[in-house]
């Protein structure tokens, strides 16, 4: 009767067989339904925290929000955490999730709570970034215990849930309310934050947040007003006669730290802080921040808002101990084009870097200004555009405006605005191959990195193209190129055929000055000197790697290349210190693994190279057809890695470092070897394509030799299907082979081979 009605409760089933007077005593009860346990499965009532602490700085809870759109800075987070003693809140606004650890650091480092390796608590979530190894060693350090709530249990983790429902509820009033768009966020967010910590709590005996941590309550704080009013800020410095005494934006906030308020600036972007504020009669923010004023050329005595963040919050008397981090809204941003640029804080800088780039490209020879008039009909001039970058030091701090001029290279016509395009740039198997020869003959190793590389390059195309959007209205710097547009006589960046153009003059310099370019990487050049001894070169785009026993040939080499291009020199690069040897080992060490892909049933190839110890050459990959049997699986495999194994036979060789011998490939079936070793037609292999058997003929010209490896020391097993945890950690060191002693334990393995 239960599922006759439904599946309804026993309550129910009992007064409706009541009704039709049914008897009941036989029918199952709804707690012994399979279905109903599945389907109307509820959480456990989650039991409380234990006894909430009154104690300042005993227990904290974080928890990072997602806001679900982009602050007109780029964030996006908040890592918002609370202090379970005193309800004291703070919040940092983050670009990635990722921010939230060095976010998390620097509140450590500059709370006035009373944070202790000894006494402290934290409480989060299960979220990944919590989880991380590097979040975990902040807390191993700063705090005593890290509790973390099970997935989908946020009752466990109540106070900063709760905290932030209340604050996403503020935030969402107050943009909605002054009719801003969900961008401006960060600017509500903290605005309430400062609400929150400065209003009396119930539980904390009608004393506030802020009260409880500093003792006192703050004195001289002004009159708080509806966030989005429009307000006017006085400018009192030096001004034009007819110029406006005042500048009109929104009022966002209360600075804390100078007692002032908080004015935002939509056509600049920014925030400023002020106590000469005159307050207009409120309506809906949009008309203040769609309104396109006059920006106004002159400082005021309100200085550019500098909230207390992670960097500068300990110099500051805001909050006490907590403060809203709005490095969000005066962090140094790098716009994304020119008008941006112009309304930031740092339009002086970005119009001097655009004025530098441009002049540079005309100073150098990378353009022709000429006017448009004079450019053929068959020719459209391409657009282009600034990228803006914020060069920093090792500390962070700005410490060059750089913009670079870009061609939009989608915008060329093939076959009239380019016709090839391919650049070759080195395989990652020669790097590491080179790399690993230089290791074993005590080679130094040297780098170059060749500045603005493209525009060293030639252009043999006849290209035209227009100055970036809005570049004229950056000031008096630019009205000359008014009307203008430049013809290209170097492959700017972003020209399809500017990476060819770059490498084939490289490369030409280098061949006409007696480098051989090698026959299987185009990337691979080597030289013979006169002594004997030798020289390579790997070029990468606009970097380069040289390496050589004589530093008296690098010198030279280096110098040769600074006499011809702009480069610098970046000296040696550090590895660490091989053993010479009469030859070179290399071994490849080849596994499959039989039907693995449900869907196809093909297998899974997986083989590593290794030259002297050192990893070369890998692969994980799907067979390309489906295997009838583990043997032929393993086949495949050994024929794919014996291509890797012929390549880098042939690096070795342009190395003038050829291997004696035939190079070992170690496998656990010893069907497949028969297979490459026996020439013999056999019913379960007669079906195998011609195309495998090069392995045949590789073993028959001594290229290649097979030989049977344990399955227990397959090193390449592991790149074939997933392992238990013990044998994935025995293969993971000589997957990576970086210590002398797992080499030599490798060395071992492949000798009982």
């Amino acid at each position: 009767m239960h599922e006759v009605l439904g599946h309804r409760n026993d309550n129910d089933v009992q007064q409706y067989c009541k009704l039709m007077g049914i008897d009941d005593r036989n029918a199952i009860s709804s707690k012994q339904c399979t279905t109903c346990a599945v389907t109307k499965s509820t959480r456990h009532s989650v039991s409380k925290h234990a006894e909430r602490t009154q104690v300042p700085g005993e227990r904290i809870h974080a928890d990072i929000v997602d806001w679900t759109a982009d602050s007109p800075t780029g964030k996006r987070y908040s890592l918002v955490i609370v202090d379970e003693g005193s309800k004291l809140l703070h919040a940092v606004h983050l670009n990635a999730k990722k921010d939230a650890v060095a976010a998390f650091q620097s509140f450590l480092r500059e709370t006035k709570l009373p944070i202790s390796p000894t006494t402290t608590a934290l409480q989060t979530d299960s979220d990944a970034i919590f989880l991380g190894a590097d979040f975990q060693a902040i807390v191993k350090k700063h705090l005593k215990q890290h509790q973390q709530s099970p997935p989908y249990t946020q009752a466990q983790n109540g106070i900063v849930e709760r905290q932030v429902r209340t604050l996403s509820d503020m935030v969402r009033a107050m943009i909605t309310g002054a009719g801003l768009d969900a961008s401006y966020w960060s600017l509500a967010c903290n605005h309430a934050l400062h609400i929150l910590n400065n209003m009396p709590r119930p539980s904390l005996h009608g004393k506030t947040p802020l009260q409880i941590v500093t003792g006192s309550l703050p004195k001289h704080v002004p009159q708080l007003h509806v966030f989005g009013q429009p307000a006017v800020v006085h400018i009192s410095t030096q001004r034009g006669r007819l110029q406006p005494k005042g500048r009109r934006g929104i009022y966002v906030g209360h600075n804390s730290s100078s007692n002032s308020h908080l004015v935002y600036f939509a056509d600049t972007n920014t925030v400023v802080s002020s106590i000469h504020v005159r307050f207009l009669p409120f309506s809906k923010a949009d008309d203040v921040v769609d309104e396109a004023e006059e920006q106004v050329q002159t400082s005021t005595t309100s200085s550019m808002l500098q909230l207390p963040s992670a960097r500068d919050s300990s110099n500051s008397t805001t909050d006490g101990a907590f403060t809203a981090s709005s490095s969000d809204d005066t962090s140094l941003t790098e716009p994304a084009s020119i008008k941006q640029a112009l309304k930031s804080q740092q339009r002086k800088q970005w119009t001097q870097a655009c004025l530098e780039e441009i002049g540079a490209m005309e100073r150098n020879g990378v353009i022709k200004l000429i006017p448009r008039s004079v450019v053929p009909r068959q020719h459209t001039p391409l657009k282009s555009r600034l990228v803006f970058k914020v060069k920093r030091d090792a500390e962070g701090a700005p410490t060059r405006f750089k913009a670079r001029w870009v061609a939009k290279g989608f915008s060329q016509r093939p076959g009239i605005d380019f016709d090839q395009t391919y650049a070759p740039t080195p395989a990652a198997k020669t790097i590491l191959t080179v790399l690993a020869v230089s290791l074993q003959r005590q080679h130094q190793l040297h780098q170059l990195d060749f500045k603005s590389a493209y525009l060293q390059a030639d252009l043999k195309e006849e290209l035209y193209m227009e100055l970036p959007p809005h570049f004229t209205d950056i000031g008096d710097g630019a009205q000359r190129y008014a009307g203008k547009v430049c013809r290209l006589l170097k492959p700017l960046y972003g020209l399809k055929q500017a990476g060819r153009a770059w490498a084939k003059k490289l490369h030409t310099f280098l061949k006409t000055n007696g480098w051989a370019q090698s026959n299987v990487d185009a990337c691979l050049f080597t030289k013979l000197h006169d002594d004997g001894q030798r020289t390579w070169i790997i070029t990468y785009v606009d970097d380069l790697i040289i390496s050589g026993s004589s530093e008296r040939h690098i010198r030279a080499c280096k110098q040769q290349i600074k006499e011809s291009f702009e480069a610098e020199d970046l000296g040696p690069l550090t590895c660490r210190t091989g053993t010479r040897k009469h030859q070179l080992d290399l071994v490849c060490y080849s596994d499959a693994s039989f039907g693995t892909d449900q869907l196809t049933g093909r297998s899974t190839t997986g083989f590593t190279c290794y030259i002297n110890g050192c990893l070369v050459s890998w692969s994980s990959r799907l067979q390309p057809t489906v295997a009838l049997s583990t043997a032929e699986a393993e086949y495949m495999a050994i024929s794919a890695a014996a291509q890797d194994v012929v390549f880098l036979r042939q690096l070795l060789m342009d190395l003038d470092e050829p291997e004696a011998g035939a190079t070992k490939m170690l496998t656990d079936n010893q069907a497949a070897i028969a297979i490459g070793n026996d020439h013999v037609t056999k019913p379960r292999t007669k079906h195998i394509r011609v195309r495998h058997h090069f392995v045949r003929e590789l073993i028959a010209d001594g290229t290649i030799v097979l030989q049977h490896c344990p399955g227990t020391q397959m090193v390449a097993d592991a790149l074939t299907k997933a392992l238990d945890k013990q044998t994935f950690e025995q293969h993971l060191p000589r997957l990576v082979g970086t210590s002398t002693a797992e080499a030599e334990q490798r060395k071992a393995v492949e000798g009982e081979c």
